[in-house]
């Protein structure tokens, strides 16, 4: 598509403009200018953050009739013609009675405190709740957007806007070059109880989605929760980097890796098949770290409190590294 749909009848209207941005629908030829905005305008620890998958969603709707009348994507210019800021908003339309929303959106440093980012959440809000009501079957919607802990202008913008908190995960580092002789042990412990762990192949793909979706309680936020996600996430993966752990039956468990800047990993998704030996499970991640040692300065896995895998995370040595607040306004 040579551009985004055009918004329904009646529908909401664009940021106002006398805060200084004059807005339109996002173009195909504006992907480039979103990921510099967003690798410009990030804050905090160096994370991966969630922008990487925001702008593949865009870029699979810019190439592909994906039912557009459920998304919608507006870029924010200044009076120069610089792009400073952008925002998303995309439904979920497989998920019935009650619809998911994702909204995400990136304003540039010196465009802050100056009310652009209420207008836009105002926005997201507004046609979130528009788009959604249009799937068929739709009852209800949940609108979810996701901050980092020390984000506080992020979760403050949030909760003036009438989100809330929903669910924290911490995030979790492993210093390769540190942990590169755990990593090597925990190999070495899976083949020795007849397990293979290599980096993944085409040939396991079939299977590890299988796994996915059958999976029904999510370790991960960052997850996919459908086939569309899966298609996404499976484009924005490095394969050579993640890793599968298989034996004579198949696949048991994988890691799958998303490689961001800087020699930093984030673990993007994750499945462990229905009774594996849990030494599976306890080694999998120590046995990553040693997988991708030679290329790999740092490794992330996001965890709740409450996630069986944060004692082996723990144990294998790798450290607390902030939090990820997924804020819902449930309709």
């Amino acid at each position: 598509m040579a551009q985004w749909s055009d918004p329904v009848e009646g529908g909401v209207e664009f940021p106002p403009p006398h805060l200084g941005l004059t807005w339109r629908r996002a173009q195909v030829s504006d992907l480039e200018r979103m990921l510099a905005l967003a690798a410009q305008a990030t804050t905090g620890v160096n994370h991966i953050r969630c922008e990487p998958m925001m702008l593949a969603r865009l870029a699979r709707l810019a190439r592909m009739n994906v039912l557009p009348e459920y998304s919608d994507v507006i870029a924010g210019f200044d009076s120069e013609g610089v792009m400073q800021a952008f925002a998303s908003v995309i439904v979920n339309h497989l998920n019935t009675p009650i619809v998911r929303a994702q909204v995400e959106g990136v304003i540039s440093r010196n465009w802050r405190q100056k009310g652009v980012g209420r207008a836009v959440l105002d926005w997201q809000d507004g046609r979130a709740r528009q788009l959604a009501m249009t799937v068929p079957g739709a009852t209800g919607i949940q609108i979810d957007s996701l901050a980092e802990g020390e984000n506080s202008e992020l979760r403050r913008l949030l909760a003036a806007g009438g989100f809330t908190p929903a669910e924290a995960r911490t995030f979790y580092l492993a210093n390769v070059s540190q942990l590169a002789q755990v990593g090597r042990e925990a190999l070495d412990t899976l083949r020795a109880e007849g397990f293979q762990a290599r980096p993944l192949a085409a040939k396991d793909l079939a299977q590890l989605q299988e796994m996915n979706n059958s999976t029904t309680s999510r370790s991960s936020f960052l997850k996919p929760a459908g086939d569309e996600d899966w298609r996404l996430l499976i484009g924005m993966i490095n394969a050579d980097a993640s890793i599968v752990i298989a034996d004579s039956r198949g696949v048991v468990a994988y890691d799958l890796l998303e490689e961001g800047r800087r020699g930093a990993g984030l673990v993007r998704a994750r499945g462990v098949r229905e009774g594996a030996p849990e030494l599976v499970a306890r080694h999998m991640f120590a046995a990553h770290v040693g997988l991708v040692a030679s290329r790999f300065t740092e490794l992330r896995i996001l965890a709740g409190d409450d996630d069986p895998i944060v004692d082996s995370l723990l144990a294998d040595g790798f450290s607390p590294d902030g939090t990820l607040i997924r804020y819902s306004i449930e309709i």
